[in-house]
């Protein structure tokens, strides 16, 4: 796959001196057309240009808000909801992907139009087999190739890993009449959109928005209804509106384990995605970039085991591992309440900075105190956030655990499973 995950996977390896051969579905004028809110950090996309030198125009933005629709009414007269504060940037992805794939040729890469199939192989993966009856060999596949993946059930111990979630997202670019001076990103989270939905509005520029909706519906149709439900209360006159498609996401957070002898998981395939705002470039970068470091390594050294790859699962879990993680609590909390909690919790007990301190456990006990303080309104709320917390703290020390060596990794497993079951039995009892 040629995605974002695969094109920096290739570079990578280029980079290290590696021969590279991406393997892509799609016709080269085609790849970057994929349904995506083109949101990431400044400080990635600034890594990027440097790191690989080229050059990509960005919108800088300011500010990520999570909101209700009538918050989100209000932007950009005024900030409402959880803000966090963080220098972000919206890129026209198409553009970047198209430069991205010159810029692979221009180094050497081979890009093969294929699709798919089978890997080859017995002990390791060797290469893969493609829908064209084509057989591509290699010392490492780095499988990039999305949700539909063909080689994850190839990882170790995948007949032990958890089932995986795949949502729906659909978005467009929207032209406004007038322009805005919006540097807000927000995401909407309100029972006109659905408790197991969000939805997204990006600027890209003073004119326009990159604006969608996504999460954990197997219906497209009812997707579209919430999506123009929303755009009826959007504070902006819209005059046209293009780039409309659907596209699948992973939303079952990171897979705990992306490897296998021979074989390396990146992107979508490998769940790393933000599990609750569909938020997939930048992890898909930092995976893609990780991804072919470790095959370079590997290659170097002659050994493509489990083992000598196993490094490639540290640094995923260590990192966007257990953010994506603690955003899945969220979104499973948040599913939970009813819409007034939903408000009540949005409105009252948490701000961006509360929310990054929990997710890092570095909340002081006066900060639990005022939590506590003010929840005291809403009790059964109050004892739900506070079991959310402690569950999200056994989860943060987890991954900050996760096992060096692939023969630690049955017993880490096990250990995993036990704190989500009793996350998810617990959510056996919602409100009523």
């Amino acid at each position: 796959g040629c995605g974002m995950s695969g094109a920096i996977a290739a570079l990578a390896a280029l980079k290290k001196g590696l021969s590279v051969c991406i393997v892509e579905q799609r016709k080269r004028h085609l790849i970057g057309k994929k349904c995506c809110g083109e949101l990431m950090p400044q400080e990635t996309l600034f890594w990027l240009e440097k790191e690989f030198n080229m050059t990509i125009p960005f919108f800088p933005l300011q500010h990520l808000q999570l909101c209700t629709l009538e918050e989100h009414a209000q932007c950009p007269y005024s900030l409402a909801g959880i803000i966090i504060n963080q220098p972000l940037c919206t890129i026209d992805r198409y553009t970047v992907q198209q430069n991205m794939v010159a810029g692979l040729l221009k180094r050497g890469a081979f890009l093969h139009q294929g699709t798919v199939v089978a890997p080859v192989g017995t002990t390791r993966i060797e290469g893969v087999k493609t829908k064209e009856s084509h057989t591509l060999k290699g010392k490492v596949v780095i499988d990039c190739s999305g949700t539909s993946s063909v080689l994850s059930s190839h990882v170790a111990f995948a007949g032990l890993l958890p089932p995986r979630a795949v949502g729906i997202a659909y978005k467009e670019t929207l032209t406004l009449r007038e322009p805005i001076e919006s540097k807000v990103a927000s995401i909407i989270m309100d029972l006109n959109v659905g408790f197991s939905q969000y939805m997204w509005c990006f600027p890209k520029s003073p004119h326009h928005l990159n604006a969608g909706i996504g999460g954990l519906t197997t219906s497209r149709s009812d997707l579209l209804r919430k999506f123009k439900t929303v755009l009826h209360a959007h504070p902006f006159e819209i005059s046209s509106r293009k780039d409309r498609g659907f596209g699948t996401l992973p939303l079952s957070g990171p897979v705990p384990c992306a490897v296998g002898p021979g074989l390396l998981l990146c992107g979508d395939a490998a769940g790393h995605v933000n599990p609750l705002t569909g938020e997939g470039i930048d992890p898909a970068i930092r995976a893609g970039y990780c991804a072919g470091t470790v095959a370079a390594r590997a290659i170097r050294k002659d050994d493509l085991s489990v083992k000598a790859l196993w490094p490639y699962n540290c640094e995923i879990a260590r990192k966007p591992g257990i953010v994506h993680m603690s955003f899945l609590l969220l979104r499973e909390f948040l599913r939970s309440l009813r819409p007034e909690h939903i408000q009540f919790l949005l409105s009252t007990l948490l701000s961006g900075d509360t929310l990054e301190q929990l997710e890092t456990n570095t909340l002081s006990g006066m900060q639990k105190f005022y939590i506590a303080l003010r929840g005291l309104k809403k009790p059964d709320l109050l004892f739900r956030l506070f079991f959310f917390s402690k569950t999200m703290e056994k989860l943060r020390l987890l991954y900050d655990r996760y096992p060096a060596h692939v023969d630690g990794f049955p017993d880490w497993l096990m250990t995993f499973q036990s704190i989500v079951h009793t996350y998810e039995h617990a959510r056996l009892f919602p409100f009523n």
